[in-house]
């Protein structure tokens, strides 16, 4: 990397500035030379305690989700444009949104209105039916993965690489990464990871949005696990006829449900006054 204010990447990418970073990762703004456009980077940092092993096939995996991620095509999803490797790390290059993240409005405003919550409902729902038709899971759902463009797109971001983002993900050594609050009882239980996990998530973001805050979060790591696999739901007070659409979500057996069209049905009705 050149020591100038604005430095080159793979020598393409000028990095302008720093959008905002997490625990494994930094998204920078950058100028796209080879194409003049401007662009978001998502810089992968994995933690120092990684083994050889354990870097090699995490580096792989962010190569192979995001050239999976990249076969999505719909205005709800993120678009993916490169992923490389510079520097020991993975770097993924995607669509720049102008806005800030469902969780930083939720920051800002404590709660949003069923109205608004029945918006980002539809477009999650349509985001997971285009990645199911392509094969991607996102693994990741939660505010925080969600931009609210200025444009007034809801868009999902972050498919492929959550499972590096620190986000509810199992690594090949069993350690759990991050919080677990929005993640499906069935994964925490040790089944494998399907779409309806991401529906599962869906509902809690859900249900963090219209009612200020996840109701599977806990002081603990241990406690908020065990709320997701078991806790009763807390009554909403605050989701009026958006609450059938959110309580189908966070059934907690996946063959009961429901799915993304069934949501989308249900939330239909709820919206014209026919609930279920």
């Amino acid at each position: 990397m050149s020591s100038n204010s604005q430095p080159t990447i793979a020598n393409r990418y000028v990095l302008r500035r720093e959008l905002g970073r997490g625990g494994m990762g930094i998204v920078w703004e950058a100028h796209d030379t080879a194409l003049d456009r401007v662009v978001a980077i998502k810089q992968v940092l994995l933690p120092g305690h990684f083994t050889d092993a354990e870097r090699h096939d995490a580096h792989a995996r962010v190569r192979r989700e995001a050239q999976s991620a990249a076969r999505i095509t719909h205005p709800t999803v993120i678009t993916i444009h490169d992923v490389f490797e510079y520097e020991h790390n993975p770097w993924v290059v995607m669509e720049l949104v102008e806005g800030g993240s469902l969780q930083d409005t939720l920051a800002d405003t404590g709660t949003l209105p069923p109205h608004t919550v029945a918006d980002i409902a539809q477009s999650l729902l349509q985001a997971v039916k285009a990645a199911n038709t392509a094969g991607v899971l996102h693994r990741d759902i939660k505010p925080g993965n969600i931009m609210m463009s200025t444009d007034g797109r809801v868009i999902l971001t972050d498919f492929g690489i959550a499972t590096m983002e620190g986000g509810p993900s199992i690594t090949r050594t069993g350690a759990l990464i991050g919080s677990p609050e929005y993640m499906p009882p069935e994964r925490l239980e040790g089944g494998p990871a399907e779409h309806r996990g991401d529906l599962w998530s869906i509902g809690v973001t859900l249900y963090a949005a219209v009612e200020g805050t996840s109701p599977f979060r806990r002081e603990t790591i241990t406690a908020a696990i065990a709320a997701v696999i078991s806790a009763p739901l807390p009554p909403m007070t605050r989701a009026a006829w958006l609450e059938p659409v959110i309580t189908g979500l966070l059934d907690r057996d996946p063959d009961h449900r429901l799915t993304a069209d069934q949501a989308l049905d249900l939330l239909q009705r709820c919206r014209n006054g026919n609930g279920p």
